[in-house]
């Protein structure tokens, strides 16, 4: 269901009360019709990971252990329970997710109020510690535990004990809910989702899909009485239907005794509910046809799909290979349409190709293409024949090659980073295995098993898998987006059928070659080595001025992360080439290098853990890598290329200037382009490096103008670099002294250029409104207070995190839960790293445009009674804990030291020392320093308010 439904879930399906943001995207569940289902290791020959202890109470409670200690004295939860929006009735239609909703809102032993602040003063934070999802066949409550105490373990479980049987569902409390409901709904809704809608309906016309989405019907969410929750919850809340996970670093024998105290009082139904019948699904024998018109969207979407009722095949040896042989095959296709769109004449921006089994209800195979509306045609005839270029000729020995050895370095990357997967990822991964009915396999046995079935696998299997999936029937196609079209079935179907008739070639075998960037001339001299022994930094100064700082960790097993920052970015950006920074990082990497194209460089690195990520930063340009020890100096080796070798081709240039309409269609309809660009614009005085530029401005960019801007830069400009990870550091200076360490001599420290460094916040406004046309009537209030840059004052800094923080939960307060007027109220501190005095915090509101003048007020005399009244010591302490939690899970992390410590110590030393202060820094603030930050910036005085209005463009 490619068009409607990725891998797992579209992320819109999965609703939780936190933040919407951090939403996951977890597998979805497997329907079952018995109350106590098997394991699925149990009717396997797959090798379960032999770590997990399972069980099974009396009443059908079923739960899974998995002791893991990374991070230290860290747990985390999950209650899955097997009831999504499939099992609600006509009157229910939004009732689950609402239900989940409700689980946050008063318990029997977590009153309404006071769950939220319940946890944060135990060092959780709401929405990343605390959260929950509903999709069509689960509900999944999540809470990662601070820390893994017999108190702390006892009270998780009470929660989630709470969540099965002891739900109030209090009638104030709902009333209060449905506004926060219906603000979710609305900030959920766009022309993507409404044209996957249409797409449930015309793939899926007989089945419950379309009729049970998980947001639901408005009307049921605003008048729902409470007997149909209660019903629903009596129903479907069982403990047959659950499942209580639990993954850290915890003892599995004292679990398995505090669930089964916990859980055993809950009752079994007499009389289990039966899951409905879904429906049924599967193409005919003739080809059909749709077209669904959203004028505001900015490309047009092609399905072409292939369906049949799914096989509910169990998660065995032989369907794992045939899993495998599938996916191979389409990967292969879909290499050659990244080759295809980086042509100057393809019609198509994106096509891709996939088959999955989605809820062991519908299997299907889709190939998805995006284009212009003016390409519509000509673009699904490229798609049609590509697919049957493969039905017909199948696949070459090189092309497969290719794909099994990235496919088998995947799992050789995950079995050798095993040992440090993070106990919030696993506990998900386990969740996700329930809900697919999949065995849960270390990945040390699973890499095993692919290494046995790559082995065997032909490009004559994969051909034959791939023609079975797409010969079996004749396929739907749909198609959505701003295009309309005169019968439009019949022009579409004849557009099919008309690239039918047109012969295609088999393809033709790749030539061999080798990678062409190995020798960089005589090695580089170290000019100084320093060794930073409390944080382990060992610094390194070259003579041709390059520098390089190193830390060694064990967070993540042969995992080494680069980066490499060089030139001062978007602080030169020509004045003159408006957009240059935008066209700049769109094309750069396509570009690829002088002696490889890009689509050279994918082939002749496969099977290794090598590539470069090409960015652009406020005051620097960055290329980075992620590596391991054995592919550690071709990783240094493409590095280096990139920096004296790339080669400025076209091949991305038209992609991009075809995606342009796109592009700026969302930009100017949409609540969310309105914030990132103009808005944006607006905060930073605007300046023309935060302006996005008219659509001609940004399509007269050419490549020549890149070249001019990134080769000074890439020649002399002065080069940092950060080498974090599971790694040597001697070996390290070894690979750079070859490579980046051999360059030629260039600027060793960057100019300061306080002209260039300029930006303000504008002075003088206090309200400002944006109004754009869109048929939604989805708003975006944001509040700014200016304050000013944490360059000299990382202390300053981390006041003004715990400032924001109490902000925002007096926010949620009152927007959310006494208004019920917005779902997901941010609120946040920025400081600038870049521009001097330059800072906010903000607070950011989806809403209906008929509210937003009202939520302005209210969030700038919210501050202002911070600014008044000050904080509370608890206020401070709930802001606190979470906050330390996350610091001490953060430490942990390569990304944090890579980005924040390791990478500009040489050039920023003020950076080593913020790491050594940090914990202290956020326990040593007090409710005065509080306070008096809040008075010098959070007055009403000092707010201004922003406006994103959606107007009907019919009005």
């Amino acid at each position: 269901m490619k068009a409607f439904v990725t891998a797992a879930l579209p992320a819109f399906f999965l609703f939780s009360p936190a933040v919407w943001a951090q939403k996951e995207n977890p597998a979805p569940a497997a329907t079952s019709d018995t109350a106590t289902p098997v394991w699925p290791k149990d009717i396997s020959d797959l090798k379960s990971d032999p770590k997990v202890v399972w069980g099974q109470l009396d009443n059908g409670l079923r739960y899974a252990v998995l002791p893991h200690s990374d991070p230290p004295k860290r747990v985390s939860m999950r209650l899955y329970i097997e009831s999504g929006s499939l099992m609600e009735t006509d009157d229910q239609r939004g009732l689950a997710h609402f239900l989940e909703h409700m689980a946050f809102n008063g318990t029997t032993h977590y009153p309404a109020n006071e769950m939220v602040e319940f946890f944060q003063r135990l060092g959780m934070a709401f929405g990343a510690d605390t959260n929950a999802h509903t999709s069509f066949l689960e509900t999944v409550y999540k809470l990662e535990l601070p820390d893994n105490t017999p108190e702390m373990l006892k009270k998780g479980l009470l929660f989630f004990s709470d969540v099965a049987t002891g739900m109030l569902i209090a009638a104030p409390e709902l009333e209060k809910e449905r506004g926060v409901i219906l603000s979710e709904k609305l900030a959920r809704d766009d022309v993507d989702f409404r044209t996957m809608v249409e797409g449930f309906k015309f793939s899926m016309p007989d089945s419950l899909i379309p009729r049970r989405l998980p947001i639901g019907e408005e009307e049921v969410i605003k008048t729902a009485p409470r007997e149909r929750f209660t019903e629903f919850y009596s129903k479907w809340y069982s403990p047959e239907r659950m499942t209580m996970v639990v993954v850290g670093d915890v003892d599995p024998a004292a679990l398995k005794k505090a669930i089964t105290e916990q859980f055993s009082p809950l009752q079994a139904a007499a009389k289990p509910a039966v899951t409905p019948d879904f429906g049924t699904v599967g193409s005919g024998k003739t080809v059909r046809a749709k077209l669904h018109t959203e004028k505001e969207a900015g490309s047009v979407t092609i399905n072409v799909e292939v369906t049949r009722p799914s096989r509910k095949r169990s998660d065995v040896a032989a369907t794992r290979l045939e899993n495998l042989t599938r996916a191979l095959a389409d990967t292969i296709v879909n290499r050659r349409f990244e080759i295809l769109a980086k042509k100057a004449d393809a019609p198509f921006l994106a096509a891709q190709v996939s088959n999955e089994d989605w809820m062991r209800f519908v299997e299907s195979s889709s190939l998805q293409i995006t284009t212009k509306p003016e390409n519509w045609d000509k673009s699904l005839a490229i798609g049609e024949q590509e697919v049957r270029r493969a039905v017909l000729h199948g696949f070459t020995k090189a092309e497969l090659a290719e794909m099994k050895a990235n496919l088998l370095t995947a799992y050789e990357n995950a079995a050798a980073a095993a040992p440090t997967r993070k106990s919030r990822a696993l506990a998900d991964s386990l969740v996700g295995t329930l809900g697919d009915r999949e065995v849960f396999m270390h990945p040390d046995d699973a890499l095993a098993l692919a290494k046995q079935q790559l082995a065997g696998i032909t490009p004559e299997q994969c051909h034959e898998l791939f023609r079975r999936d797409w010969t079996e029937a004749a396929p739907g196609i749909f198609v959505g987006g701003n295009l309309t079209l005169d019968n439009a079935e019949q022009a579409i179907t004849k557009a099919y059928e008309a690239s039918g008739k047109v012969e295609v070639a088999a393809p033709a075998e790749a030539a061999d070659e080798a990678f062409a960037y190995t020798d960089f001339g005589p090695k580089g001299k170290i000019a100084k080595e320093t060794l930073v022994k409390d944080l382990d930094v060992t610094q390194v100064a070259f003579e041709n001025g390059v520098r390089l700082n190193i830390k060694p960790t064990e967070f993540s097993r042969d995992n080494i992360r680069i980066v490499v920052q060089f030139g001062e970015g978007k602080l030169l950006l020509p004045k003159d080439k408006p957009g240059l920074d935008t066209f700049t990082g769109a094309v750069f990497e396509a570009g690829g290098l002088a002696k490889h194209t890009s689509d050279d460089l994918t082939r002749l690195l496969a099977g290794r853990t090598v590539g470069t990520d090409f960015a652009i930063g406020d005051d620097t340009f960055i290329l980075a890598g992620r590596t391991n020890k054995k592919d550690l100096l071709l990783q240094c080796q493409l590095l280096a290329a990139w920096l004296t070798a790339p080669g400025y081709r076209e091949d991305g240039v038209n992609r991009f200037r075809q995606q342009l309409p796109a592009l700026y269609q969302q930009v100017n309809h949409t609540a969310e382009g309105i914030l990132q660009t103009k808005v944006d614009a607006f905060t930073h005085g605007d300046d023309y490096r935060f302006v996005l530029p008219e659509q001609s401005a940004l399509e007269a960019r050419t490549m020549d103008e890149v070249k001019a801007w990134l080769s000074p830069a890439l020649a002399t400009g002065a080069v940092e670099i950060g080498v974090v990870g599971d790694l040597d550091p001697k070996e390290v200076i070894d690979a750079m002294t070859s490579t980046l360490g051999a360059l030629p001599a260039r600027e060793k420290v960057k100019p300061e250029r306080p002209e260039a460094r300029k930006v303000s916040f504008p002075v003088g406004v206090k309200e400002k409104n944006f109004p754009f046309t869109s048929k939604i009537p989805k708003s975006i209030v944001a509040v700014y207070w200016p304050t000013t840059d944490r360059r000299e004052n990382i202390k300053l800094s981390r006041q003004m995190s715990l400032l924001s923080e109490i902000l925002s939960d007096r926010v949620r307060l009152k927007v959310r839960e006494e208004l019920g007027e917005s779902y997901s109220p941010d609120v946040a501190s920025m400081m600038s790293d870049t521009w001097p005095d330059y800072g906010q915090i903000f607070a950011m509101l989806i809403t209906e445009p008929k509210h937003a003048d009202t939520l302005g007020n209210i969030v700038r005399e919210l501050g202002a009674e911070v600014a008044a009244k000050g904080v509370t010591a608890d206020e401070l302490e709930r802001a606190r804990k979470p906050i330390l939690t996350a610091l001490e899970e953060q430490r942990r992390n390569n990304a944090y030291w890579l980005t924040t410590v390791v990478t500009p110590s040489q050039s920023q030393p003020a950076r080593l020392e913020w790491s050594r202060t940090m914990m202290d820094d956020f326990a040593s603030v007090k409710v005065e320093d509080l306070n008096a930050l809040a008075k010098k910036y959070l007055t009403a005085d000092k707010a201004t308010i922003t406006r994103v209005l959606a107007e009907d463009g019919k009005k």
